[in-house]
């Protein structure tokens, strides 16, 4: 028998035996302290600290809550929620705000109103994503912790066949034009994030569209990822043509991951629907005033042009380095979208191998996919310093 692992509490997806934590006993504002050493965090964390892991402006909003108000009820109506509210509303089509928790709960809440209003259970989604970790978040996604949960309620999925490929476009065509029962909506990443920043194809986004006027359902487009600056615009969806959703979730570097916080954006033509309805839909902490605070200092932040041209220098930095790391032996195949990197390794790394290097990011598939999302605030040579460490990392790992 393996010896216990004794901590008093859970690591999350993974067994609880082997070397897969690290001690932390602090930060600066882009490395994690540890017993490993500091590690150039290039993932932000779990793609949620865009905007470091220091960041005074959006500590100070929070602190400033804290002293005026920091909780309220879910009835209360006030200054701070109209105003990010409307901020939000500002970047997207008419409609309205429903403010959750998480990714998860933005999710969770986007298919319940479809189902409801359509009256059907069934909802469309492709095998490769990942929508969150509750229920009816995982039975929408694909990848292997959906596999993993047997009593999803994966009987209300429909799969939509790949969105990359020869002839995908003509595929999605054939699966609409079979399928036999309404489906309330279908629901898609942006890019797909730690399932390997993945793009959809373009003929096959135009033919969703086209299935999207002609059938009626509900396209649910999942943003928290991509959203506040990660593919280079404001939201993420801005940089994904052909798609007209008619909800948004939102979470993750809605507040720079400094409070767990999300949003749904549900198009005016929904929000219309629960004006005479019931809305059924809430939340112990919904629009909690300090993700609201949070959620504001993250929208100032972006409405700098100094930080959005920022961006546009490390958007060409990211693609520099894909484009370098194409003629390593060791590597398979590199994608890149705005300041989201996948890398897919033709064999394992441990992990333990890049924290003894320095450096702290994402690894799924067994090791042989890295996942690369930098601070979007992190400063360009130390965002190129970082990259030379992987590039050295991959190049010595033979």
């Amino acid at each position: 028998m393996p010896k216990k692992l004794k901590k008093p509490y859970f690591f999350t997806w993974s067994s609880q035996q082997g070397n897969h934590y690290f001690e932390t006993f602090g930060c600066d504002k882009f490395h994690l302290k540890t017993n490993f050493g500091d590690l150039l965090e290039l993932s932000s964390l779990s793609y949620q600290s865009s905007f470091g892991l220091k960041n005074r402006k959006i500590e100070q909003a929070i602190i400033d809550q804290l002293s005026s108000f920091s909780m309220a009820s879910t009835k209360s109506n006030f200054k701070l929620k109209e105003e990010v509210s409307n901020k939000l509303l500002d970047q997207l089509p008419d409609g309205r705000i429903f403010y959750t928790l998480s990714g998860a709960e933005s999710v969770e809440n986007a298919l319940k109103i479809a189902r409801f209003l359509k009256e059907s259970p069934k909802v469309a989604s492709l095998k490769n994503s990942y929508h969150g970790a509750s229920l009816a978040a995982l039975s929408v996604g694909g990848d292997w912790r959906t596999q993993a949960i047997k009593y999803t309620y994966k009987q209300g999925t429909l799969r939509l066949p790949p969105s990359q490929g020869k002839d995908c476009h003509k595929k999605l065509e054939s699966f609409f034009n079979t399928i036999k029962s309404p489906i309330s909506a279908v629901i898609i990443e942006t890019v797909t994030g730690g399932n390997g920043c993945f793009e959809h194809d373009p003929k096959w986004l135009k033919m969703l569209s086209h299935f999207h006027k002609k059938l009626g359902f509900f396209l649910i487009l999942d943003d928290v990822i991509c959203a506040f600056g990660r593919l280079g615009t404001f939201l993420g969806h801005q940089s994904v043509s052909y798609l007209k959703p008619d909800m948004i979730c939102f979470s993750k570097a809605i507040t720079g991951g400094f409070i767990p916080f999300g949003a749904l954006w549900v198009s005016e033509t929904i929000a219309k629907e629960f004006d005479h309805r019931v809305l059924p839909c809430g939340l112990t902490n919904y629009a909690h005033p300090l993700g609201l605070a949070a959620t504001k200092a993250v929208l100032s932040i972006l409405e700098k042009p100094t930080f959005l041209n920022s961006l546009k220098e490390k958007i060409e930095i990211s693609k520099d380095f894909a484009h370098s790391l194409e003629h390593f032996s060791q590597v398979k195949e590199v994608r890149q979208k705005g300041i989201l990197i996948a890398i897919d390794l033709k064999e394992a790394i441990p992990i333990t191998f890049f924290w003894e290097n320095g450096v702290s990011l994402v690894l799924t598939q067994a090791g042989k996919r890295i996942i690369l999302a930098p601070f979007l605030n992190i400063p360009n040579l130390l965002m190129k310093k970082g990259f030379r460490k992987i590039s050295t990392i991959i190049e010595s790992h033979k």
